[in-house]
């Protein structure tokens, strides 16, 4: 009886003891990687994150084709569901022939150093799963190829593969964008005027004109370029009404505006002549000397564009206008003795100070006048 007992008692020991060593052998022995290739997928900014609410990575055919139809119903203008089912393809295609895994890494709408970090951890997860030596890179062309260098440091070989989506507004494929780009000028008026009809107009005066029209051509961009760096698009926009108005309504405004217009244009082209004639083409002398025979003549423009702002106005802008005056005359005047003393460095420059006293004497004038004013019309309104 005792050596029955002795004997399960043994029994079960070496049952018991070879389970525990069995356990041990299958935690201790990893089972061997098989080499595998795999086909990469890179979705840098995240979309299928972001947009069908995918985590990746996407490990397996089926898991990628469940992403890429989330993604063509939440977006079926991304170009990441292209590349993806071009990824499957590929995949399936290999499939005959090797050992071959599917795969899409996805990143971080932070496009760059955030979403390049969470690829290469997405990485990490993929190769301790597989032993991987090659690779296929299935990219759309945009931004997927800048995180190619980073793979390399992973795996050894990686074959990169761009696929070319009519769709995708980020192609890179130069036939559909330059064909995309005519067409939709052709149908839209507003682009069609703006990359057409201005280039076609500068071509005519060009060939009108020979190198004086491509001098007015270069003026009148630098004009459009100034006025847009300056933002005055305001500023033009209430001259221009203005002016309109004043034809429809206001004859002596227009006509005022009319010859404000010609002594611009004088001056200008005084201006242009003088320049044209120098021998000398030195660039600081050259401005000196436009401004200077320009001056007098620009004075008068703005005289005249001033008084036909006043008497297109209904209340009594005089008072405002003799400061206005005041401010041109003072302008034209000290421009006029300065760019006269620099010119000719021989001349007094007595000139300078006495036109600012005169200045300074006028400008205190039509103050005083426009204040008194003021005060005039506060009493009569009070009244």
């Amino acid at each position: 009886m005792a050596d029955n007992t002795i004997k399960k008692s043994l029994a079960i020991n070496a049952k018991t003891g070879a389970s525990k060593h069995k356990g041990y052998a299958s935690r201790h022995r990893p089972r061997k990687k098989k080499k595998t290739t795999l086909v990469i997928c890179i979705d840098r900014d995240n979309d299928y994150g972001e947009k069908a609410g995918i985590e990746g990575p996407i490990i397996g055919k089926k898991a990628n084709i469940t992403a890429a139809n989330k993604l063509a119903l939440a977006d079926a203008e991304d170009s990441d569901v292209n590349a993806l089912f071009k990824t499957i393809q590929t995949y399936t295609e290999l499939k005959k022939k090797d050992r071959v895994e599917i795969v899409t890494l996805t990143g971080d709408m932070r496009v760059g150093m955030e979403s390049d970090h969470e690829i290469t951890r997405q990485l990490d997860i993929v190769l301790e799963k597989y032993l991987v030596e090659e690779a296929i890179l299935i990219s759309d062309g945009a931004e997927d190829e800048y995180i190619l260098p980073i793979l390399r440091t992973k795996i050894k070989m990686i074959y990169p593969k761009k696929v070319i989506i009519k769709q995708s507004p980020r192609l890179e494929s130069t036939y559909y964008v330059i064909y995309d780009f005519i067409k939709q000028i052709l149908n839209d008026p507003k682009a069609s005027r703006f990359f057409l009809g201005i280039p076609a107009i500068a071509l005519l005066i060009y060939a009108i004109l020979g190198a004086a029209g491509g001098r007015l051509i270069l003026g009148t961009i630098g004009l459009y370029l100034l006025i847009k760096g300056f933002h005055m698009e305001n500023t033009v926009e209430k001259i221009t009404k203005e002016f309109i108005t004043s034809v429809r309504i206001r004859k002596s405004s227009f006509f005022m505006y009319i010859v404000g217009m010609v002594f611009l244009i004088i001056g200008a082209f005084n201006g242009y002549t003088q320049v044209m004639s120098l021998e000398e083409q030195n660039i600081a002398y050259t401005t000196i000397r436009f401004i200077h025979t320009s001056i007098i003549s620009l004075f008068f423009s703005a005289i005249f564009f001033g008084w036909g702002n006043i008497l297109g106005r209904k209340k009594n802008k005089l008072p405002q206008y003799i400061t206005y005056l005041s401010i041109t005359f003072s302008i034209a005047l000290i421009t006029f003795t300065t760019t006269s003393y620099l010119m000719d460095p021989n001349t007094s420059y007595m000139d300078i100070i006495y036109s600012v006293i005169i200045g300074g004497v006028l400008l205190t004038i039509s103050s005083i006048i426009e204040n008194l004013e003021k005060k005039r019309s506060s009493r009569q309104a009070k009244k």
